[in-house]
């Protein structure tokens, strides 16, 4: 009896899973965000990720003028699909109405060809391509005998495994790269210290949606770097890492 329960408790959650985007979006429609956001933090707090959640969880904060937070999963969409134009456009949006200066300094072109081949389609579908060819790989050498004249070069069975190591290492980079947990937004108004104290100098003020680069940590502090390659640190608890 007591599987039977808990099979149906179960049951019950994953459709009220299924329910929460249905829900969100009609909130959202009615312009009540800060229900639709309730809605997707569900999602969220049950481990679901996704473009979408982070984008719909982003636009949320965005109406609710809440700027770091927008920029935040903003960035956390993009790490999922760098592609996504509308969020690099409500970025832009986020980022102005926080008054974060946008400058950025230019990724090395051959970095940039390495990503945009890395991320044309994601990890999955990656590792997908790569199981294919193996098997393919595999399925030749087990029925080499009843294979066409053109497939019994064994430099063509290498090649579907070459083939398919390529896959698997874009899968393992792009899921790599797409975790990294490097980058950083600054949550509110926070003083860059020369050295992991208060009562050190302050070198400048940082504002609230102001992205930053981890360096390194002590305690509860965090070493950062700037996008104008400004070093310095910054107490922990003002800060959240662009992790998905």
């Amino acid at each position: 009896m007591k599987p039977i329960i808990i099979s149906c408790f179960c049951l019950l959650f994953i459709l009220d899973l299924y329910s929460q985007p249905k829900k969100a979006l009609e909130f959202y429609k009615d312009s009540n965000f800060e229900a639709a956001l309730n809605e997707w933090n569900i999602l969220l707090h049950a481990g679901a990720k996704g473009e979408d959640l982070y984008y719909n969880i982003a636009t949320s904060y965005l109406q609710l003028e809440n700027y770091p937070k927008a920029i935040l999963f903003y960035n956390k969409a993009l790490k999922w699909n760098p592609h996504c134009k509308s969020c690099h456009q409500n970025l832009r949006i986020a980022r102005n109405k926080a008054g974060v200066d946008n400058f950025e300094i230019p990724e090395f072109f051959l970095k940039r060809f390495w990503h945009s081949i890395l991320f044309l389609i994601q990890p999955f579908y990656w590792f997908i391509g790569f199981c294919v060819f193996l098997s393919i790989g595999i399925a030749c050498n087990l029925f080499f005998n009843y294979l066409p004249e053109f497939l019994k070069k064994r430099n063509s069975i290498y090649l579907v495994y070459f083939i398919g190591f390529v896959f698997f290492i874009f899968a393992w980079e792009g899921d790599a790269t797409r975790n990294e947990s490097k980058q950083l937004i600054i949550m509110q108004v926070s003083k860059l210290y020369s050295s992991p104290d208060q009562n050190s100098e302050s070198k400048l003020d940082l504002p609230a949606g102001q992205s930053a680069r981890f360096v390194d940590q002590i305690k509860d502090w965090i070493k950062i770097e700037t996008p104008e390659l400004d070093l310095g640190w910054v107490e922990k608890s003002s800060v959240e890492f662009i992790s998905l």
